[in-house]
C-alpha cells in the first residue's frame, strides 16, 4: 500500500507486522536468549515489510525508542544504537528503491557533498592497505557513512512537507524532554555528586542529545507569545540545568557559546547575561548542596583536568596522522587501531579522538574533510534560505526554522568536544535544514517539481 501526500494512519497490517516484531525483539532478548539470533532475525523481517507498508510512521516509531535504545546495550551485549542504525539502513534501502519507481530524485548540492563524503570515506581505506592493519574493523567506518547518507535521503524522501517534518521533530523533542525528567530523577536517589544520565549511560551524550533541543527552545521563546513562550522558557531552563549536572564540560561549553551567538543573532548580547545569572540562580536554589561540589574548583582540577589533558594527547595524534597520510587519512574511524603505532606515552588503549572533526580529518584526510565541511556549509545554507522566504511568506514557519537552525549550530559546536558524526541527531538535522528549503522553494513557485 503507498502513503499518500498528507497524513496518512497506517491501517492495521503495520501495526500487525511491529506488533509481532517487538514481540519477537523481547522474547528472545530477555525471556528465550538462547534463541535471541532467530529472534532478531524474524523481528527485523517483520520490520522490514512495516517499514514498506508506511515508512514515516515508523520512524515516528524508531525516535520513540531511540532515545532508551541505550538500556539494551547491557542485555545485549553490543551497543543497540549502532546494530540499529546498521539494521535500519539493511531495511531503508528496498524501501528506497522501492518507493523510488515512480518519482524522481532531485540533486541537490548538499546531496552531492553527502555523497562526495561518502566515496572520500571509502577512498580513504586505501591508506590500509599501506599501514598492515590485521586486526578490527577497518570497513566499519565507510559503512556508518554510508547508512548516514541512506538515513539523510530516507528522511528527505518519507518526511516530506513541513507538517511531517514538525511531527517528526517533536517526537523527539518530547522524548528527550522524558529523558531530562528521567535524570533529574536519578538527583534524589542518589545525593552524591553524581554525573546525570537518565536511561543514557554516557552523561556526555546525554548532554549532547539535550543541547539542541535546548536552543531550539531559546530561539523559539524569543518569538513566540503568550502559553507558548512560558513552555519554552520553562524547556530552555529546565534542559539547561540538566545539562550543567551532567558535569559535561564539551557540552556546557557548547551551551555557552551557543547563547552567545545566539545573543549576537538578535543583537541582544544583555541576553547572555541575564541567562547565564538565571541558570546560576536556578543551580545554587534548587539543586542537592552536594551536587554543587562538582562545581568546585578542587573537583574540576582533581577529576576533569587529567580527562582534559588525555584528549589534548590524542588530538596531537590525530594532527600527527594527518601529517603522514594528508590527502586520505588513515581510513576512516580507524583512529583506535591506528593509535597504537603513534601511542608515545599511555599504556594501549581504544580511544576516539573526541571531536568530530579531527576524528573525520584524520580519518578521511583534507579531500574527505573538505566534503564534511561542505555538508555543514550547506545545511546552514539552506536554513537560511528556508528563514528568508518564510519571513516574507509564512512566521510559523520562520521561527520554527531559526529554532532548528540553532539547534544544529550547538551540534556543530559540541562536535569539537564529542564524536557525533554518526549520531541519528546530526543527520536528523542536515536532512532538516533541505526538508525546509524545499518548503521555502514551494512557496517562492508552487507550480514547480521538487
Amino acid at each position: 500500500m503507498r502513503e499518500n501526500k498528507g497524513f496518512w494512519f497506517p491501517d492495521l497490517y503495520f501495526w500487525i507486522f511491529i506488533f509481532l516484531a517487538i514481540l519477537s525483539f523481547f522474547l528472545s532478548s530477555f525471556i528465550l536468549p538462547e534463541y535471541r539470533i532467530y529472534g532478531l532475525i524474524l523481528a527485523g523481517l517483520f520490520s522490514s515489510i512495516a517499514f514498506v507498508i508506511s515508512p514515516f510512521y515508523f520512524l515516528l516509531i524508531y525516535f520513540v525508542f531511540f532515545p532508551f535504545s541505550y538500556l539494551l546495550i547491557d542485555r545485549l551485549g553490543f551497543s543497540a544504537l549502532r546494530f540499529g542504525g546498521i539494521f535500519f539502513t539493511l531495511i531503508s534501502i528496498p524501501a528506497l528503491l522501492w518507493y523510488q519507481r515512480t518519482t524522481k530524485m532531485e540533486i541537490t548540492s548538499l546531496g552531492f557533498v553527502i555523497f562526495g563524503f561518502v566515496i572520500t570515506s571509502i577512498i580513504s581505506l586505501l591508506s590500509i592497505l599501506y599501514t598492515e592493519i590485521k586486526e578490527g574493523y577497518p570497513f566499519y567506518g565507510a559503512l556508518l557513512y554510508l547508512g548516514n547518507a541512506v538515513f539523510y535521503f530516507l528522511l528527505v524522501k518519507f518526511i516530506d512537507d513541513f507538517k511531517k517534518l514538525k511531527l517528526a521533530f517533536y517526537v523527539l523533542f518530547i522524548m528527550l524532554l522524558v529523558e531530562g525528567f528521567l535524570a533529574m530523577l536519578e538527583i534524589t536517589r542518589y545525593m552524591g555528586v553524581i554525573r546525570v544520565t537518565g536511561t543514557i549511560g554516557d552523561p556526555n551524550y546525554l548532554g549532547y542529545m539535550l543541547l539542541p533541543f535546548t536552543l531550539f527552545s531559546l530561539s523559539t521563546a524569543w518569538e513566540t507569545k503568550k502559553l507558548g513562550r512560558f513552555f519554552y522558557w520553562a524547556s530552555f531552563l529546565f534542559l539547561s540545568t540538566v545539562i550543567l549536572i551532567t558535569f559535561s564540560r564539551g557540552i556546557t561549553l557548547a551551551l555557552l557559546f551557543s547563547i552567545t551567538i545566539f545573543a549576537f543573532y538578535k543583537k541582544k548580547f544583555w541576553l547572555f547575561f541575564s541567562i547565564i545569572f538565571v541558570l546560576g540562580v536556578i543551580t545554587i536554589l534548587f539543586l542537592p548542596k552536594s551536587l554543587l561540589v562538582g562545581f568546585s574548583p578542587e573537583f574540576l582540577v582533581r577529576k576533569r583536568l587529567p580527562s582534559l589533558i588525555l584528549r589534548t594527547y590524542y588530538a596531537k595524534t590525530s594532527l600527527r596522522m594527518l601529517l603522514d597520510y594528508p590527502l586520505i587519512g588513515v581510513g576512516a574511524d580507524n583512529f583506535r587501531r591506528m593509535f597504537v603505532r603513534y601511542n608515545e606515552a599511555l599504556p594501549p588503549m581504544s580511544q576516539v579522538v573526541h571531536n568530530s572533526y579531527l576524528e573525520v580529518l584524520s580519518g578521511t584526510g583534507i579531500l574527505g574533510f573538505s566534503f564534511f565541511i561542505s555538508i555543514i556549509f550547506f545545511v546552514f545554507k539552506n536554513f537560511k534560505k528556508a528563514i528568508s522566504i518564510f519571513s516574507k511568506k509564512d512566521e510559523k514557519m520562520k521561527i520554527f526554522t531559526e529554532g532548528l537552525m540553532f539547534a544544529f549550530l550547538a551540534i556543530a559546536i559540541c562536535a569539537n568536544t564529542i564524536n557525533i558524526q554518526h549520531h541519528l541527531l546530526f543527520w536528523f538535522f542536515i536532512a532538516s535544514s533541505r526538508i525546509l528549503s524545499r518548503e521555502a522553494e514551494k512557496l517562492t513557485s508552487p507550480d514547480k517539481r521538487v
